[in-house]
């Protein structure tokens, strides 16, 4: 009942959702007045913004990095949407996709934001109800219920992106006080010219097109990964978020899909800077733009298909990844790009995480609450107990009666699972990474554009089968 209720409301504000949204066209070039100190800024904790890779590396000795992030409510919704994108893909090393989730808690299910952390995704914060220069408390009431009934950790909670992409120096002040942010993503760039996520010590390298940068604008530590913004094949620009056509018109698929092609090679070709696919799931729905989701799918799998030193990973794990550059060469050891596939296996016994723990296509059956309540035109399941009023702003954790335990904030050590049943931490059986393919040569570059059998090099040389499988064994110990 209570998901027959969620879904009828959801579907009648769905047109009103996708019209105010954070895809407008806005032109956002380099900042002339960008100075940072390369001398004093250094990694891990500080980086200048660039448009040559760390470390050194040179572009084509590096993958190609893309990230996949949605924006707003998590709920029955739009999930098929977004299963269709994420689910069963897999990077070079056998991880699975990995994307990022910028949720907003309002009209969201917790259960199912469950079911994607379970499934290795990244949650991250969107504000409690969709504001534009949000107040601390927006924030972090947003953050303590995804933590508190989604089931993820705090200290994992790290990212944000500012409703609209509307920002000022207030609205960062307040996510930099919280303290527990590592980065923020709203700022637009041009795709020519683009440049790495670096960290704000000196300020925006990239105009502010779509906020107010005045004031002090220095936030030492904090991450901000840009928003390319896409480049039409005639050269003209598109919208970084929910690419769209004149107005009046409308994408087709092939147009889509080739715009998405065009930009992917202008990252390929070029810098090797990571390239996003920002999206809103509700766009993608067929009642919308049915075209939408069938190219976002084939433009994903075309990339995983010709291009085996392309990763599509989190926003944690491209800066992990830039703290620890290495070249594609070991890009399958490093642990940045590593993996924790959900616990899955018949011998498990089945905890409420969001996960089909025993593999006999049951998630959690039984063990979800459903929670309503009316004068709040609020309904959601959760595997924490239904607390006595939907969390709010005037109430970020609102009592409840449960013993069902919250999961820590640091979450649970080596590898294992919080059972919010039990209140304690288990650990379950889980299926290693398979190598989907190795295609490298003596000097660590791959060939673009070519696909086949894991441990058939570019260069003609085939790899040992034992060399493939000791390479196996290392990506699998990693993700533990």
């Amino acid at each position: 009942m209570v998901k027959t209720m969620l879904s009828a409301a959801l579907m009648l504000l769905a047109p009103s959702l996708v019209l105010a949204q954070e895809g407008s066209l806005t032109s956002a070039g380099i900042n002339p007045n960008y100075k940072c100190d390369s001398s004093t800024c250094t990694l891990p904790k500080c980086y200048c913004a660039s448009n040559k890779p760390p470390n050194g590396l040179s572009p084509q000795s590096i993958p190609q990095f893309m990230t996949l992030t949605f924006d707003d409510a998590v709920n029955s919704v739009v999930e098929p949407v977004i299963q269709s994108l994420v689910g069963n893909k897999t990077n070079p090393n056998g991880c699975p996709l990995a994307a990022t989730f910028f949720v907003s808690t309002q009209y969201t299910d917790y259960w199912r934001v469950q079911t994607l952390y379970g499934n290795g995704h990244e949650i991250a914060v969107h504000t409690m109800n969709h504001v534009a220069r949000p107040s601390a408390i927006e924030i972090q009431g947003a953050q303590t219920a995804l933590n508190q009934y989604a089931g993820v950790p705090k200290k994992e909670l790290v990212g944000f992106r500012h409703p609209f992409l509307d920002y000022n120096q207030q609205s960062f002040q307040n996510l930099a006080s919280l303290g527990t942010f590592k980065y923020e993503s709203s700022m637009p760039m041009d795709p020519k010219g683009a440049i790495w996520p670096y960290t704000l010590d000196f300020g925006p390298a990239i105009s502010c097109a779509t906020g107010d940068c005045t004031g002090n604008f220095n936030f030492p530590g904090l991450w901000s990964i840009p928003m390319a913004n896409l480049e039409n094949p005639d050269g003209s620009l598109n919208a970084s978020m929910d690419p769209n056509a004149p107005i009046g018109s409308t994408l087709s698929k092939d147009q889509l899909v080739t715009l998405l092609k065009h930009n992917f090679q202008l990252h390929y070709t070029g810098n090797r800077t990571p390239m996003g696919l920002f999206i809103h799931a509700s766009t993608a729905l067929p009642s919308i733009e049915p075209v939408r989701l069938t190219a976002y799918n084939e433009f994903i799998q075309w990339t995983l298909d010709n291009y085996p030193d392309v990763y599509w990973v989190s926003n944690q794990q491209l800066l992990a990844w830039m703290q620890n550059a290495t070249s594609t060469a070991d890009s399958l050891r490093n642990p940045a790009l590593s993996c924790k596939i959900a616990a899955r296996d018949a011998s498990n016994i089945e905890i409420c995480d969001g996960v089909d723990n025993k593999g006999d296509g049951q998630i959690d059956s039984g063990l979800v609450e459903s929670c309503q309540y009316p004068t709040q035109n609020a309904y959601f399941s959760t595997c924490f107990g239904c607390p006595s009023k939907a969390p709010n702003i005037s109430d970020i954790s609102p009592s409840r009666t449960s013993t069902r335990g919250f999961v820590p904030d640091a979450g649970c050590p080596n590898g294992g699972t919080w059972n919010p049943l039990t209140s304690q931490c288990v650990s379950l059986k889980r299926p290693s990474p398979v190598i989907k393919v190795a295609l490298q040569t003596a000097t660590g570059t791959t060939t673009p554009g070519k696909s086949g059998a894991a441990g058939r090099l570019a260069s003609g040389v085939t790899v040992g089968y034992m060399s493939a499988v000791v390479a196996a064994l290392a990506v699998a110990a990693l993700a533990f």
